[in-house]
């Protein structure tokens, strides 16, 4: 399977080049159906989700699976499966004249396994919208509630999705890409429901479970932790998730807003006003994500792939043929604030 898999990504690529690269397994939604009808993993089954097409903006529907994350079942599944990864790295080996294995060249290892349809640390926690009616959701979560969710599991299971990775990957990064909002149910410890948190300036509270597994996660695993956010813009705007991480210890990182791009926009830029999320107009704004990533002291950036490919440059603006200037000027700056080493999605 992963045989397969990396020739798909151009590893041999990636190794040739001399580059360091991360990895990640999206898990929540994307999990095969096998760990449910096989293993016996318990889930929440064919629970409907609004998901916006990112070229058309148009409404569509799908249906997921969201696993109970905390089953040891589960945790069983996702160890085997990043050891049978990490060994297969191991055996791939790097063209000469460095020698050495893929797994010499890897650089960080995403925390993934509690997810909903990205990396990021998530699961589904939308409450109902029977108003939508193309596309109506059901309370998930109630769903939860019913299932026995708490918070309390939720730290037990990342904790131990950590230190099984670390153990399988010892002296990569581990990387903890945050969502500040609405990333859970508001469920507490007592099975409660809760109120959500008020909406103004949102962005810059850090959501209560976020910061019980960040404050672990730091104190733990210090500089090896890499703690990330996928919305990096021109805005200016970071989340304290990231910079008060930093600033404790743990090391930081961004990915651009790719689903702001949409489909073949690459990272994607926010104007004002109306907060319009759209594919950069030019290469200063797309530089200025960069730029204020690295100076906020990030040094892993994530980009989209289709920011180094002309042929997907946003056709409605022919005149960008490259975002180079904007990664050479960024380079040059990771330079200027201290040592790095930068990274692609």
């Amino acid at each position: 399977m992963f045989e397969s898999c990396f020739r798909n990504t151009k590893l041999s690529d990636v190794l040739r080049e001399g580059k360091g690269f991360t990895i990640g397994l999206i898990a929540g939604s994307q999990a095969p159906t096998w760990i449910y009808d096989t293993v016996g993993v318990p889930a929440l089954r064919d629970i409907t989700l609004n998901a916006t097409q990112r070229k058309t903006g148009a409404l569509g529907c799908q249906k997921i699976n969201q696993p109970l994350v905390w089953d040891e079942r589960y945790l069983h599944q996702y160890a085997a499966t990043m050891t049978a990864l990490a060994n297969h790295l191991e055996r791939v080996e790097r063209p000469a004249p460095g020698g050495g294995t893929a797994f010499d060249s890897l650089v960080g290892v995403k925390l993934s396994g509690i997810n909903l349809t990205t990396e990021e640390l998530r699961i589904d926690a939308h409450v109902a919208t029977p108003d939508l009616a193309a596309c109506p959701e059901p309370d998930v979560t109630a769903m939860w509630k019913a299932r026995g969710y708490r918070p309390h599991l939720i730290l037990q299971a990342w904790r131990e999705i950590a230190r099984m990775t670390a153990n399988i990957y010892p002296g990569k990064l581990l990387n903890v890409d945050v969502i500040p909002n609405a990333a859970f149910p508001n469920i507490d410890d007592n099975g409660t429901r809760i109120p959500p948190p008020n909406l103004p300036g949102r962005k810059h509270v850090v959501e209560p479970l976020n910061a019980t597994i960040l404050d672990y996660g730091v104190a733990t695993y210090g500089k090896l932790l890499l703690v990330q956010w996928d919305a990096l813009s021109q805005d200016g705007i970071l989340p304290v998730e990231v910079t008060d991480s930093g600033k404790r210890g743990a090391s930081m990182g961004y990915q651009m807003n790719g689903f702001g791009g949409g489909n073949f926009g690459g990272s994607g830029c926010i104007y004002n006003p109306g907060f319009k999320i759209m594919p950069c107009r030019n290469v200063d704004d797309f530089y200025q994500a960069l730029s204020d990533g690295i100076r906020s002291g990030a040094r892993y950036i994530e980009v989209q792939p289709p920011n180094v490919a002309i042929q997907f440059l946003n056709p409605a603006n022919p005149a960008i043929s490259s975002f180079a200037p904007a990664f050479e000027k960024a380079a040059r700056n990771l330079v200027q604030y201290g040592p790095a080493r930068s990274k692609g999605s």
